[in-house]
């Protein structure tokens, strides 16, 4: 099935309206409608499930791909999200082995990639030529969200390493002073244990801070169409200096 014919549908579709319960039905219409039954089909053997791979075909690919890879390359923010609420997978690949947030990336649309991010998806994955959606990026606003949930997705490791360690350490502070209780432990080993707890919780709360910090500032506002932007406005201000010289 061509690009253009799954571009057309999903459109025709995005206009319309539609919702989390009726979005599979009326894609199947449309996909009727259109004529493609073999593809309805096939899609029917696999009891119409969200993360059916359908074929796609255009000047550059010949492949197969997710119904959220088209919403994400199309910049579909709605049906993105529609599709994620009914179980569509956020890091599901393509024949390329790329996910949606890497086709988001690339085709410059910022408000499916938050969509995305918002859902779990992996901005440090590769595609089949070691590319993360970070390095297919069309703009900065997007290239600094995708590093920023990076970074989030680092600290969140972190802190659950040290969340185990902490839990760790709190169940060998109880067994040393289970073991002092009975005399089996000298009782100076007690005050290292405890100091050695104190700086985990420390540790876990800067760390938990951080990650607060991080979350506050995740979003990165659209630039806007309509503002000019700081240079052009001098050249507009210059402009008008020349013709009021000029008039005068």
């Amino acid at each position: 099935m061509q690009d253009s014919e799954w571009k057309e549908i999903l459109d025709e579709i995005n206009s319309q309206g539609f919702n989390h319960k009726n979005i599979i039905d009326r894609i199947k219409e449309k996909l009727l409608a259109a004529e493609h039954q073999d593809i309805h089909r096939k899609w029917q053997r696999n009891s119409f499930d969200v993360n059916y791979l359908f074929p796609l075909q255009n000047e550059h690919i010949d492949g197969e791909c997710t119904l959220l890879h088209l919403a994400a390359s199309y910049g579909l923010k709605d049906l993105a999200a529609v599709l994620l609420r009914i179980g569509a997978k956020f890091n599901v690949r393509d024949q390329d082995d790329a996910t949606p947030l890497h086709l988001a990336a690339k085709n410059g649309h910022i408000k499916v990639v938050k969509v995305l991010l918002q859902k779990g998806a992996d901005p440090s994955l590769k595609n089949e030529n070691g590319q993360t959606p970070i390095n297919l990026a069309q703009n900065n606003n997007i290239r600094q969200l995708l590093q920023r949930a990076k970074k989030r997705k680092v600290l969140h490791s972190a802190i659950l390493i040290c969340m185990t360690v902490n839990l760790i350490v709190t169940l060998e502070v109880i067994m040393a002073m289970l073991n002092i209780a009975q005399g089996t432990v000298p009782i100076v080993i007690m005050p290292i244990m405890l100091i050695f707890t104190v700086i985990m919780i420390i540790a876990l709360a800067i760390t938990d801070c951080v990650i607060a910090h991080e979350a506050l500032a995740f979003d990165i506002d659209e630039p806007n169409a309509n503002e000019p932007s700081s240079e052009t406005s001098e050249i507009q201000i210059e402009e008008s200096r020349d013709i009021e010289i000029s008039e005068v």
